[in-house]
């Protein structure tokens, strides 16, 4: 499970340093659909990532510390989608 929680952890502090440049965008007074910090993404990626940053559930999750990596986590996460979307 090593490289597996390598990975994880790799992908969320990527996702996590995407999310802080896009609240810096934000909050510098700049649209950050048009705006994107890095020349190695494409666009319509970008614009889905920001989507997923302005979706509610994500802030939510976000704010939350909802992890799925254990027993506990999936029985909050059960608990937040049923009170959320009524599941």
């Amino acid at each position: 499970m090593y490289v597996d929680d390598m990975l994880q952890n790799s992908y969320r502090q990527w996702r996590n340093t995407m999310h802080i440049d896009y609240k810096m965008l934000k909050a510098a007074g700049k649209d950050p659909l048009t705006s994107c910090p890095y020349d190695w993404i494409e666009q319509d990626e970008w614009k889905s990532m920001c989507d997923w940053f302005e979706d509610p559930i994500f802030k939510v999750i976000g704010s939350s510390f909802v992890y799925l990596h254990d027993l506990n986590s999936f029985v909050a996460f059960y608990v937040l989608s049923n009170y959320l979307f009524g599941i």
